[in-house]
This record gives structure tokens, sequence and C-alpha cells, in this order.
């Protein structure tokens, strides 16, 4: 299942990538207590949560996760990937 996100994800980028990256950096919100216990979904060390780790929630299988490569300058999206958890 999640080669198939990973897919469906670099298309989505391909075909609008403006949108992709607002929609994938620009919402982050306050995770609660509950929310930064959960086994699966990946809340950031701050203590937020992006699209990205509600993702990874529902896809990962505790080994690899869906990980968003930087262009560059470190500010776009280039492409979405596996990779391991450790």
């Amino acid at each position: 299942m999640i080669e198939q996100v990973v897919d469906f994800l670099n298309e989505a980028l391909e075909q609008d990538s403006e949108a992709i990256n607002k929609v994938f950096l620009n919402i982050n919100v306050p995770a609660t207590e509950a929310m930064i216990e959960h086994p699966t979904i990946q809340v950031r060390m701050d203590k937020t949560l992006r699209l990205i780790g509600l993702i990874n929630g529902l896809v990962s299988d505790g080994q690899t996760c869906i990980a968003m490569v930087f262009d560059d300058e470190g500010k776009r999206i280039s492409k979405f990937i596996i990779r391991s958890v450790y």
C-alpha cells in the first residue's frame, strides 16, 4: 500500500506542485496528547501535526514511512520516497 501512496503523491506533485507544496508545508497544527501518543501517527518534535504525519499513520508498517525530499534550497518538495524509520 505504501508504494501506491508514494506513486499517487508523486503524480499529484507532478500535476500541481504549487498546491501540493502548500498543502504539505503550510498546514501545521498543534497536536493533542492523544495524537502525540498514537502508535503510528507521526507528530513533529514541536508537537505539531502535518499532513505527511497523518498519512504515515495510515500507511506506515513501523519499519518504513513516506518522506518528503526537498529541492536544493530546502524550500519545496521535489518528490516523495519510502525510507526506513530508523
